[in-house]
């Protein structure tokens, strides 16, 4: 059976096979209320459980989000420190708004961090709003007319295509799905999808199309090419795309699996466990009466509480209370702190479950030397995706990129300097074996300065701070000998 021919909507079969993974880690990381969204897909009703009973058992089930507090301490960490960004000066003066809706770079950068964490993948796209041809930059310039950044989600960039373009392999073709909202009032919007595709043309021009699909026709759905147009960077044509799809360890198209995968599965399965445990809470909880020996007569109501006794005639009655033990959850205990202990070997050192005692300086950084080399990867990832897109976005706005760069924090764990360490570096520095320049910089990386404090204020501050030389006038003892025959001496100036 021939495949359906979905024409602009068609799916990168990459896409399609890691989309169920994006949603699952999206929705894990969005908490409790989530997955309570999805019901069974999440946890499964029993077997036979009437759906009154299965509302109950998921309204008392919670997830122990160690997703979000994961993703959330690493991006802590990567912004330790606050990012560094090289750019001319004009273009330095639009990053406090770099996406024109008031964010600024830094936060920016969050958000793309965030983006990679939880799902693996994020498009940066670089955009110029349309002008007039005869536009000038100065024109531009008196127009606040200038470049933007926009994030790409993972799950909008549906297709793309790559080929080897003036010499080097790159992005030819993507599409993105969008939704657009159509007025229909003034109060209400009407949203509709759209796909902004973006690609090279036959001669190796970046063009950009916007389709939108037709469904009035029962029979097929049809495409129609609403608008049709080639971006222009400083009056000339561009032959590259300005979109760059960020991996968690590498800037290309090819997907990667989710880094946070493997806590997510089992931030799911403690979910499920903790449903288990809360629903044999709940019911044992509530003590139950059980009598035997005794025949109810119609209409027979009987009372259990504080202020009611039970008498029966029949000595044989008998009446007991149904309880769960103290150890009758004892398994679902262990298995919750497994699966806890699990996600903190899976990265998670945030977890309150996770207490490591008299633990030494180096067997903390031997401990930590996955998660970091993770999360330097990471940080080099992001910072290269941002540093070309910088490129691209000050080209844009006629700057020379050069000398753009963009740098994220990789030193993630404060390391304070010792007394040794630091009578060592003195001693060096004496000793002429290292610079003044350098004793900084080591300080400096080591938080022994402040991130603001350069080289020469600490020089400027350090001649401040040395007394001045008072000159003292020379004084002069003179001793005599007395008539009586006596020592007197005396001083002057």
């Amino acid at each position: 059976m021939a495949q359906k021919n979905t024409g602009v909507r068609t799916q990168h079969e990459d896409y399609t096979e890691m989309l169920s993974q994006w949603q699952k880690c999206r929705d894990v990381f969005a908490g409790t209320e989530e997955l309570r969204e999805h019901t069974t897909e999440y946890l499964p009703a029993l077997t036979d459980e009437p759906t009154a009973a299965y509302q109950a058992r998921l309204n008392r089930t919670v997830l122990y989000n160690a997703t979000y507090r994961t993703i959330q301490g690493m991006i802590g960490m990567v912004f330790r420190r606050p990012p560094v960004a090289e750019c001319p000066i004009n273009t330095s003066s639009m990053l406090e708004d770099i996406t024109l809706t008031g964010i600024p770079l830094t936060a920016f950068a969050q958000d793309i961090a965030e983006e990679c964490m939880v799902v693996g993948r994020v498009g940066l796209y670089v955009n110029y709003p349309i002008t007039s041809d005869a536009m000038t930059i100065a024109d531009a310039q008196a127009m606040n007319v200038r470049p933007y950044m926009s994030i790409i989600r993972a799950e909008q960039i549906i297709n793309w295509r790559q080929r080897r373009v003036n010499n080097r392999y790159a992005l030819s073709m993507a599409v993105i799905k969008e939704e657009h909202l159509i007025p229909i009032d003034e109060f209400e919007d009407k949203e509709v999808t759209r796909y902004r595709v973006l690609d090279l043309d036959e001669n190796d021009i970046y063009r950009v199309r916007i389709f939108e699909v037709n469904e009035d026709n029962r029979q097929s759905s049809t495409d129609v090419e609403l608008e049709r147009f080639y971006p222009m960077m400083n009056g000339k044509q561009m032959n590259y795309i300005p979109l760059y799809i960020i991996g968690s360890d590498n800037v290309t198209p090819d997907i990667d699996t989710p880094m946070m995968i493997d806590i997510v599965d089992t931030n799911i399965a403690h979910y499920q466990a903790y449903s288990d445990l809360a629903h044999g809470c709940h019911w044992s909880g509530i003590p139950t009466m059980t009598i035997t020996g005794h025949e109810m007569k119609p209409n027979e109501t009987l009372h259990v509480g504080a202020g009611k006794a039970l008498v029966f005639p029949n000595p044989a009655a008998k009446a007991t209370m149904v309880e769960v033990g103290t150890s009758g959850f004892s398994a679902l205990d262990s298995l919750l702190n497994r699966l806890e202990m699990h996600m903190v070997s899976l990265g998670s050192r945030m977890l309150e479950s996770h207490k490591v005692q008299a633990e030494s300086a180096q067997t903390a950084m031997i401990y930590r030397a996955g998660e970091q080399s993770i999360l330097a990867s990471l940080a080099q990832s992001i910072s290269t995706g941002i540093t070309i897109a910088l490129k691209t976005f000050a080209e844009w706005a006629g700057d020379d990129s050069t000398n753009v760069r963009f740098d994220l924090n990789r030193e993630f764990f404060a390391q304070p300097v010792t007394p040794e360490m630091l009578n060592a570096l003195v001693s060096a520095w004496q000793a002429g074996g290292i610079s003044a320049e350098a004793r900084f910089a080591y300080l400096k990386r080591s938080e022994f300065y402040q991130p603001h404090e350069e080289f020469q204020d600490e020089e400027n501050l350090i001649k401040d701070g040395i007394p001045k030389q008072v000159t003292q006038p020379a004084i002069v003892t003179k001793i005599q000998k007395m008539p009586d025959g006596s020592m007197q001496a005396t001083r002057s100036a």
